[in-house]
């Protein structure tokens, strides 16, 4: 009897897709976000890995608005899961609930980045401007440093289908 191997899953793709521009996002950037934008063209794509992936654009850019609108989305995103995926529903998986409460954190933890972004705009004056788009939390580390800092110390993006 020879062993066969299972094709994947498309689910499976899509997350091997969204990890591939996950693992890109400490060291590049701009690779993240064009992976990232590219997955998202995807109409048939889940909707919690749609919500993650616009939340990965969002810490990705290095332009506000785009980060803004992204994070918005991704809320959207996020309060429609919950009503299709209630918290404490016994028809959630805990693999779903693992996944929305990863993205509550990081929806939090990127609003209140952008706050500190937009504040620290309202305070430059005409010379600093030059810079327009630079995202400064960025510069101070937005990333798995600073989210550890804020206590997801056991995995930055925990992900489905990865063992920890």
């Amino acid at each position: 009897m020879s062993s066969t191997m299972q094709p994947k899953s498309r689910s499976q793709e899509y997350l091997d897709l969204y990890n591939q521009a996950e693992d890109l996002l400490e060291s590049d950037g701009p690779r993240t976000l064009h992976l990232a934008k590219e997955l998202l063209e995807n109409n048939l794509l889940p909707l919690t890995i749609k919500m993650l992936t616009r939340i990965l654009i969002a810490y990705a850019t290095e332009d506000w608005d785009e980060g803004e609108h992204y994070r918005s989305e991704a809320e959207a995103t996020y309060r429609i899961s919950r009503r299709l995926w209630p918290e404490g529903a016994t028809i959630t998986s805990e693999v779903t609930e693992q996944n929305l409460k990863v993205a509550r954190f990081r929806l939090d933890h990127l609003s209140k980045c952008q706050a500190e972004d937009s504040a620290a705009w309202a305070n430059m004056d005409e010379d600093d401007e030059a810079e327009e788009h630079q995202v400064p939390a960025l510069e101070e580390g937005r990333g798995k440093a600073a989210v550890e800092e804020q206590g997801f110390k056991s995995k930055w993006w925990p992900r489905r289908g990865r063992k920890g």
